[in-house]
């Protein structure tokens, strides 16, 4: 959110925290469109999750909820090259891949005013 960093470079740093084993959250900017649009960016990169800051409601609650997490707990869709590679490289099913996936992609949100 308060970096210059664009979505290019921090694919750059998910990858390069994949590769040593790290996990990676990314904090994304404020603004429906920042939560559905970047956070699939992130995701498709190998993010295990997002951090919504400037949490107001529960509606944005279930607005990250549904960005990071696949039917029937929220409305991510699938993207294909990193998806297919994941399937096929480490064997399974897409459904169990989507399940993993559901169980353990993080949701942090961040309540910086009353109002939230």
């Amino acid at each position: 959110e308060h970096s210059s960093a664009g979505p290019e470079s921090v694919s750059k740093l998910i990858l390069a925290a994949e590769r040593r084993g790290m996990p990676t959250l990314v904090r994304i900017g404020y603004g429906y469109q920042n939560i559905i649009g970047h956070s699939q960016k992130y995701l498709v990169a190998g993010a295990q999750g997002i951090i919504l800051p400037q949490c107001e409601s529960a509606q944005d609650v279930q607005k990250i909820v549904d960005a990071v997490k696949f039917p029937p707990i929220g409305k991510r869709g699938l993207a294909g090259e990193r998806w297919n590679a994941w399937c096929l490289g480490e064997g399974g099913t897409l459904a169990d891949r989507v399940n993993e996936s559901n169980q353990n992609s993080i949701v942090a949100v961040v309540i910086e005013s009353c109002n939230g």
